[in-house]
Formats: structure tokens, sequence, C-alpha cells
């Protein structure tokens, strides 16, 4: 997947957008380009991003997870053991 990446930067896009394993090719690039992604995991646990609030860099995009208060879920014990709970 790398070697795809690395195909698509001498055409110096303005942006790059990107979902799933090929967002970590693009990262281990290391671009200075604005990368869009969509994922299907956490993008703070993957270190794609700083936060979900303040993304930082030049990686940001969306998780097909949604984070939600675990006091707006009471009663659903999905991931309360680590204090994270995901509506899908």
């Amino acid at each position: 997947m790398e070697a795809a990446a690395r195909e698509l930067l001498p055409s110096d896009p303005d942006v790059i957008v990107t979902q799933e394993l090929m967002i970590f090719a693009m990262q281990s690039l290391k671009t200075a380009k604005p990368v869009v992604f969509g994922f299907s995991g956490d993008p703070v646990e993957a270190k794609l991003v700083q936060s979900w609030p303040h993304p930082g860099g030049n990686f940001t995009g969306m998780s097909y997870l949604e984070r939600v208060p675990p006091q707006l879920n009471q009663g659903d014990s999905r991931g309360a053991e680590d204090g994270r709970v995901y509506r899908h």
C-alpha cells in the first residue's frame, strides 16, 4: 500500500482523500498535504489524530463510530469497562 501511496504524491494533489489501511500508508510517507479520511476505528487510538475536537497536523476525517457520553447510554454496558461507549 505504501508503494501505491508513493505513486500518488508526484501528481501533486491539493488534498488526499483516503480510507482504512491506505491512511496508514499515507501517514508513513509523512506528507505535508492535507489528508481527509474515513476510518472504521477510533482515529485517536490509532494515532491518526491528536484528539476528536482538535485533530492537529494535516490528517482529519471521520470515523464510522460515534462516541456517546456514557451518561447518555445508561443501561448499555458495551464498552463500559474501559469508559467508552459507541453507538452505531
